[in-house]
């Protein structure tokens, strides 16, 4: 390059040096917001150990619904108190619910006799069946006769079924009146 060709490239530079530098500032924009989109990715991409963990952040962030006892759950329904008796009576309290091995739920005993035994996705869908049951039935009968027709599958005016419900707490287990309460 003879020295007059330099000096004319220095004044195109130096004339084109404000269209230059904004050209390096959108290709380092450019470059930026690739390397954040890469980032992304390899987070969404990444090993079952963190995907666990950010599985875990999304259950935190969209829980509509604090968790809820067992208790809060029947009590909270239509005949709340003799749901819970006989929820206590039928696998006391869900601690023999046989459906529980199976990730499911039925420690009322509603829907099972000798020829089947029917499990529900949550107590919840199995506690409002039983609400139902005994809305249905407490219009036309007393409670000791439902408590027995729901056990027995006939109508009587009393059995030990409904005695021992209908005493039932957890503080004494269905051998007595509560004192307490």
């Amino acid at each position: 390059m003879k020295p007059y060709q330099k000096a004319a490239f220095r004044r195109r530079f130096y004339k084109n040096l404000p269209k230059i530098k904004k050209v390096i500032l959108i290709l380092t924009c450019l470059l930026l917001i690739a390397a954040m989109f890469s980032l992304f990715t390899r987070i969404s991409k990444a090993s079952p150990q963190t995907k666990g963990q950010t599985k875990i952040w999304k259950q935190k962030v969209y829980i509509s619904e604090t968790p809820r006892s067992d208790e809060e759950i029947i009590r909270s329904l239509p005949y709340g108190d003799l749901i819970w008796k006989t929820y206590g009576h039928e696998s006391t309290w869900g601690k023999y619910d046989g459906c529980r091995a199976q990730g499911k739920y039925n420690g009322f005993g509603f829907e099972q006799n000798d020829t089947g035994y029917v499990c529900f996705g949550s107590l919840k869908e199995v506690a409002v069946k039983v609400s139902q049951w005994f809305e249905q039935h407490l219009k036309t009968i007393t409670v000791r006769q439902a408590l027995c027709y729901y056990c027995y599958g006939k109508l009587m005016d009393n059995c030990d079924y409904a005695d021992y419900s209908l005493n039932l707490s957890k503080e004494n287990d269905g051998k007595g009146v509560n004192k307490s309460g």
